[in-house]
C-alpha cells in the first residue's frame, strides 16, 4: 500500500500519508478509495515524503493534479473538508504557479493541519 492511514475517530479526522516519493494519479486514486471507506469529516493529506510530481506533459495518464481536483470537488459536495500539508518545495511551487494554493486549504505541517481541522490540539 502506498498510503498510510491514521484515524482520529472522536474528532472526525483521517490523516493519509503517501509513502512514495513520487506523487501520481494512482496514489490519489488510492487515497480516494480509503476516503470512500470512512465517514471522517476532515480529510488531511500529509505530503511529507513526496519529492516530486509526475509531469502531465510527459505522462498525462499519471498526472496527479486532475484527480486531486476531482477529490476536492467531491469532498466539498459531501460537506467534508480537505486539508493538505507538508507540501515539498517542488509541489508548493506548482501549487503557487497554478494558483492551486488558492483552491486548496494548505497548512505548513501536520500539527498545524490537525489543530486547524477542529480548532483544537489533537494528540
Amino acid at each position: 500500500m502506498a498510503v498510510n492511514r491514521k484515524d482520529y475517530t472522536e474528532q472526525g479526522i483521517i490523516v493519509l500519508t503517501p509513502t512514495d516519493e513520487l506523487l501520481t494519479a494512482n496514489v490519489i486514486h488510492e487515497i480516494q478509495a480509503i476516503i470512500d471507506s470512512t465517514a471522517a469529516k476532515h480529510v488531511l493529506i500529509d505530503f511529507e515524503g513526496i519529492q516530486s510530481l509526475v509531469s502531465g506533459s510527459l505522462y498525462p495518464h499519471a498526472e496527479p493534479i486532475k484527480p486531486l481536483l476531482a477529490l476536492r470537488q467531491r469532498l466539498q459536495h459531501e460537506a467534508r473538508r480537505l486539508v493538505l500539508c507538508n507540501l515539498g518545495s517542488e509541489f508548493a511551487e506548482v501549487f503557487r504557479l497554478t494558483h492551486l494554493d488558492q483552491m486548496f486549504e494548505v497548512q505548513p505541517d501536520l500539527d498545524s493541519a490537525l489543530s486547524n481541522a477542529t480548532g483544537e490540539i489533537v494528540e
